[in-house]
């Protein structure tokens, strides 16, 4: 049980974003994205990415909320 409150803890800490970033978002950030891993990104998703990572979301962030690995993240990021 210790072990779950922890992996809960740790996904919180990771999803606090500071009140200037979210200013910037319209989008209520409430529980991580089914994975997405081995599909292809889609136009919403490389849009989505872009605008969230300049408003100061961070890779690990970015994966929670996209259901992407954090590699997958930088490969996308560093391709478009």
């Amino acid at each position: 049980m210790a072990e779950k409150d922890n992996a809960l803890a740790e996904k919180q800490k990771v999803l606090e974003i500071s009140e200037n970033q979210l200013a910037n978002t319209t989008e209520k950030i409430s529980e991580p994205s089914r994975s997405r891993s081995g599909k292809p990104w889609t136009a919403q998703e490389e849009k989505r990415l872009i605008k969230k990572k300049n408003a100061g979301m961070t890779v690990q962030q970015l994966s929670i909320l996209l259901g992407r690995s954090e590699q997958a993240n930088r490969k996308r990021l560093a391709i478009i």
